[in-house]
């Protein structure tokens, strides 16, 4: 800092040494030279100052008022738990409350349901109630901030999220809770929990969990029912009778149900009303499983009879979805047009080129597995798959055993396989060279004795849209037996042949056009998100064209829409559905052709509110008790806002900032050293000095 006081000093200097005895000025006014040195040297030293690039330091004060957060709950349970005029009442003190202290802090109202709303929601209708996620909310907007309180508004019910008590919030500040709703156990019977699996597949038998509570009920029976609800009618599946003896009764009953059709599947729980029973809603609770139809069926033509065949059926028919059946080449009327899959063993031969099942084969893409036998004829096999060419002179054999290609990706072989079927005994194969056709992957190699070869024991490929596989030796019942003699199971052969007619079997969608949903069924208090495709002749997405799609309900209402372009997709988020079943139906017109698709979703209903009605007090009175607060009940809301206005305990926060600036950037400072010189020039000039 002692640098400025050479700014003035300089300045001085700079000015004796030019009007010190300056003899220019001998004849004007005495006092005249000291005025010109002064403007000299004031200008001479804020210019010297100015280039020490000083700066100034301001400092400023703001006041953040305290920040309350209002969070008042919306679920249905308090609004059939209240009357009109208590609601009414309580409207007109949760804003008399928030103007009130909007006067002296920063008040954050918020209404929750199922998540925190930050404009005004639909009043108490939520579905659901997340006192933790309402809390967690708050943690993640204010807890940083100078948050004074929190008032929650609730009846203390929570049907979804983790119990608030247990929550790890870090919110340090009192919490007020205002306890709505009614805490008398009335007369009730209800379907607390229903257990099940989302999905299942088509013939399986699911086992269904109920959870059944009543409370001032003893003495009293009900029935208990599963029913399938199809076209809105209720078919029963079960009944069972209930004897209620306590007051707080609580029972678990388990049903098994067959799985008999595709697609969602809509199921019901009911109760018969006991009694004085006032609140029925929660008497019955509707669930819905889907159910996929996965179902294959594979055909096996077959040479003649031989072990591989009974090897192939055994492992493959352990997949409930795979059904099989088995005929010999001899057969005249093979049909192969009704299959998924079709396994070839030691056909094409001489005896029976079965030219006609292998043709439907190829014109239906109908995936397949060949395994080439000694009854195999070559040329045959060669000109009907173009996975792999087998060129012998003779019909020889040879015994190999299997190596695993290690470059192999078109689906995963487990440790356990690659590491022992190396060592399973030799199957039989052809004495042959052979070839691999273009875009053949191989699974397995040969290995002859001890000599490693490239010739292909397993391969696959694909060709316009149909895959084929071939095992270029018989003789798999030999692996299969060695694999149970070894482990007592022949996982590791099953595993081999699943994976190979999983992956050759697997449909590949080649529409040029698809609308999908992200998923089958939705609560009803979520958006359902369409996403649809389209293709050029490339298989290249694009978005030019635009896509309509029409929203049917069961009561064949429509709603139609436009999807919106989105990278080179289409989407559309739909919510506001009420539960039920629907269909979909979309459209495109590319290039003068007009595509189309379909599909189907579900809503299901969402009514946890009502399944439990009374209200939990004491989970708002640990709330508040844990974070030094209180509970209030709506008639004392003004006790609450004098606590909060009149006792001082909110304090305001005072944030102090520092600003920095340059004087360069104070252009007046620099103008007055240029004025000083401008009239010092102008005095001078004016007495005729220069």
């Amino acid at each position: 800092d002692w640098y400025y006081i050479l700014c003035p000093l300089i300045g001085l200097i700079y000015a004796i040494v030019l009007y010190y005895k300056n003899k220019t000025l001998g004849e004007q006014k005495a006092w005249l030279p000291y005025v010109l040195a002064m403007l000299r040297g004031t200008a001479i030293a804020l210019i010297v100052f100015l280039l020490l690039d000083p700066f100034i330091r301001s400092v400023f004060q703001d006041q953040k008022n305290p920040i309350v957060v209002v969070l008042d709950d919306q679920s249905n349970s308090i609004g059939l738990s209240s009357n009109a005029d208590s609601l009414a009442a309580y409207e007109t003190r949760i804003s008399s409350l928030n103007a009130n202290l909007s006067k002296l802090y920063d008040v954050k109202y918020h209404k929750f349901g199922s998540k925190v709303a930050d404009t005004a929601a639909d009043s108490l209708e939520a579905r659901t109630s997340n006192l933790d996620q309402a809390l967690q909310y708050v943690k993640d907007n204010y807890a940083d901030q100078n948050l004074g309180a929190v008032i929650l508004s609730s009846d203390g019910i929570y049907n979804e999220g983790k119990n608030p008590i247990y929550g790890n919030y870090n919110i340090k500040t009192p919490i007020y809770t205002i306890a709505r709703g009614d805490t008398t156990l009335r007369k009730d019977l209800w379907v607390k929990n229903v257990f099940h699996n989302q999905i299942a597949y088509l013939g399986d038998k699911v086992s269904i969990q109920v959870d059944i509570q009543a409370s001032n009920c003893v003495s009293q029976s009900s029935k208990l029912s599963i029913s399938k609800i199809s076209g809105g009618k209720a078919n029963t599946l079960n009944r069972e009778n209930i004897n209620i003896k306590s007051n707080n009764y609580f029972k678990t009953f388990t049903f098994e149900i067959d799985i008999k059709q595709p697609g969602i599947n809509q199921y019901r729980v009911a109760l018969n009303k006991v009694a004085g029973e006032d609140i029925l809603d929660n008497n019955y609770k509707d669930f819905y499983i889907e159910v996929l139809d996965a179902r294959q069926q594979i055909l096996i033509v077959a040479h003649a009879p031989n072990p591989d065949i009974s090897a192939v059926r055994s492992m493959l028919s352990q997949n409930k979805n795979y059904e099989l059946d088995l005929t010999y080449a001899s057969n005249t009327n093979i049909n192969v047009k009704d299959y998924d899959f079709v396994i070839l063993h030691d056909v094409p031969s001489a005896k029976y080129p079965i030219q006609s099942v292998i043709n439907d084969i190829k014109s239906k893409k109908i995936p397949s597995l060949y395994i080439v036998g000694q009854q195999t004829d070559l040329a045959m096999f060669n000109n009907n798959q173009s996975t792999v060419n087998i060129k012998a002179s003779q019909k020889l054999s040879n015994k190999v055993q299997a190596t695993v290609n290690s470059g192999f990706t078109l689906f995963k072989l487990s440790d356990n396989l690659k590491q022992n079927i190396g060592s399973y005994p030799p199957i039989t194969s052809i004495f042959a060279e052979f070839d691999l056709g273009p875009k053949t992957y191989v699974a397995l190699n040969q290995k002859v004795g001890d000599i490693k070869t490239d010739y292909p024991l397993l391969a696959f490929s694909e060709n316009s849209g149909q895959r084929t596989g071939v095992l270029t030796a018989e003789g798999i019942w030999r692996w299969k037996l060695f694999n149970y003699v070894q482990t007592q199971n022949y996982d590791v052969i099953k595993e081999l042949l699943m994976q190979s007619v999983q992956y050759l079997s697997v449909k590949e969608d080649k529409r040029k056009f698809r609308t999908r949903t992200n998923k089958k069924l939705y609560k009803e208090n979520e958006s359902v998100y369409f996403e649809a495709q389209l293709f050029n002749a490339n298989y290249e997405s694009i978005n030019e064209a635009e896509v309509s799609i029409d929203i049917e309900n069961e009561n064949k209402e429509t709603f139609s829409y436009t999807m919106s372009r989105t990278n080179d997709y289409y989407t559309l988020p739909v919510s506001g559905l009420n539960a039920g079943s629907y269909t979909f139906k979309s459209q495109t017109n590319s290039n003068g052709t007009v595509l189309k698709d379909k599909g189907k979703f579900t809503i299901q209903s969402i009514d946890l509110e009502s399944y439990d009605l009374t209200a939990r007090h004491n989970i708002l009175n640990q709330l508040s008790t844990q974070s030094d607060g209180a509970l209030f009940y709506p008639s004392q809301i003004s006790t609450l806002e004098n606590i909060l206005t009149s006792e001082n305990k909110l304090k305001p926060v005072l944030y102090e900032s520092t600003k920095t600036n340059s004087l360069l950037n104070l252009w007046w400072i620099l103008g007055i050293a240029i004025l000083l010189l401008a009239v010092e020039w102008f005095v001078r000039r004016f007495i005729g000095s220069y």
